[in-house]
């Protein structure tokens, strides 16, 4: 049987996958909606792929979209971004 190669790229953490798949046969997402993960800046969510996946009839990248929002910092004791923010402020003015 014929395969192609379908490769999946998340720029934003630098990383690509390349699977094969049979023609006609429908590729599948190693990310599922609305998985998130955050650095320090931002908290990533995904939302899709750069256009439509559809069954193999030729090689193919599709590239992950994420909706992407700023980490906002509280003043909450429980939040650990809070934590994070006043351990940086810490650490910059008791050197």
């Amino acid at each position: 049987p014929t395969t192609y190669n379908i490769t999946w790229v998340v720029a934003e953490t630098e990383e690509e996958a390349t699977e094969e798949y049979e023609e006609g046969t429908m590729p599948e997402s190693p990310i599922e909606l609305g998985y998130t993960f955050k650095d320090e800046k931002y908290i990533y969510t995904f939302i899709g792929w750069d256009k439509e996946v559809v069954p193999a009839t030729e090689d193919a990248t599709y590239t992950a979209v994420f909706d992407k929002v700023p980490v906002k910092y509280t003043n909450s004791k429980n939040d650990l971004n809070s934590k994070y923010y006043a351990k940086l402020l810490k650490n910059a003015c008791f050197e």
